[in-house]
């Protein structure tokens, strides 16, 4: 059963916190899926199909069929097509905040004045 997000994939690495924050909401949607408390293994190996191994909806599909069955795992990945989305954009808008902040003026002149700490220089500023 081919689906038009078939082809999808996370294209960024994800930050330690941006991937736990995936971890979690991903550990939700399977419990909501499931109806039953998601085992942490099963979300942290979700996970990793999505942020380390940047699978596609439709091995991701695959790989999950065997252990929750095709049907919740096509939901899965429905839901999950439709965040992939939204991962990108935050990556996007972090890395164009970092160019503003690069982009700044550096400050000129000393940062302090008063005597050195380091013996022999004298005073600053």
């Amino acid at each position: 059963m081919a689906e038009e997000t078939d082809d999808l994939s996370l294209e960024r690495d994800l930050d330690d916190a941006a991937r736990a924050d995936l971890q979690q909401r991903i550990a939700d949607e399977l419990e909501s899926i499931l109806g039953t408390p998601c085992d942490a293994v099963l979300a942290e190996y979700a996970t990793v199909l999505v942020a380390t191994e940047k699978k596609s909806m439709a091995e991701i599909r695959v790989a999950l069929a065997e252990m929750i069955e095709e049907e919740r795992a096509a939901k899965f990945v429905n839901w999950l097509a439709a965040e992939l989305p939204a991962l990108e954009t935050a990556k996007r808008k972090r890395d164009e905040d970092d160019a503003e902040d690069d982009a700044a003026p550096a400050r000129k002149g000393p940062i302090l004045s008063g005597p050195s700490v380091f013996p022999g220089r004298g005073f600053r500023g």
